[in-house]
C-alpha cells in the first residue's frame, strides 16, 4: 500500500513540474501624460503563489522587466516610484514628444512593446514551467486636456498622436 501511494505521489509531482503554471498575468496599464510630455505609468499585475516564491528567490522580476522595457523604448529616464504589492508605477521622462504649433499641441507617445518583457521570461531557464501573459487586460493613455483611449488585451501598444 505504501508502494502505490509513494507511485502516486510521484506521478502527481511529475506532473506538477512538467506542467506549465499559470504566470504573471497583466491586469491594467496605466499612462498619464503630463503638459511637459513626462508620463506616470502605473502596472497592475497578478502573481501566482509558484510564481510569488520565484519573485522572492529573485527569479523573477516583473517591475524590473517592465523598467527595462520603459528604458529601451523610450530612451528617456526612467524612476522607480513607490507602490504597492501587484503594481509598478514609473515616472518616464519624454514619454511623449511635444511640437507646438500656433493655438495646438501635438503629443505624439512611444509605442510600448511589452512582448519584450514575456521573451523575458520565455528565454530563462524556468521558461517550460511559465506561461507569462504581458498583455494587460485594460490599458488607458490619458493626456493633460483630460482625452484618453482605451485599449484592451494588447502586447504591443501602438504610438498616438493627440493635438488639443
Amino acid at each position: 500500500m505504501n508502494r502505490i501511494r509513494a507511485v502516486s505521489l510521484l506521478l502527481v509531482l511529475s506532473l506538477l513540474v512538467v506542467t506549465p503554471v499559470a504566470a504573471l498575468h497583466a491586469r491594467y496599464l496605466d499612462i498619464v501624460i503630463d503638459r511637459d510630455g513626462d508620463a506616470t505609468i502605473t502596472f497592475e499585475y497578478t502573481l501566482p503563489w509558484v510564481e510569488k516564491v520565484l519573485a522572492f528567490l529573485g527569479a523573477v522580476n516583473p517591475e524590473r522587466d517592465l523598467g527595462q522595457i520603459l528604458a529601451a523604448t523610450t530612451g528617456g529616464r526612467v524612476e522607480r516610484l513607490p507602490s504597492v504589492e501587484g503594481a509598478a508605477s514609473f515616472s518616464v521622462g519624454r514619454f511623449a514628444n511635444i511640437t507646438a504649433t500656433p493655438g495646438l499641441t501635438i503629443y505624439d507617445t512611444h509605442a510600448l512593446d511589452l512582448g519584450w518583457g514575456q521573451a523575458g521570461y520565455e528565454s530563462s531557464v524556468l521558461a517550460p514551467l511559465l506561461e507569462p501573459d504581458f498583455s494587460p487586460e485594460v490599458t488607458v493613455i490619458r493626456f493633460p486636456d483630460a482625452y484618453s483611449l482605451t485599449y484592451r488585451n494588447l502586447l504591443q501598444i501602438p504610438n498616438v498622436t493627440h493635438a488639443f
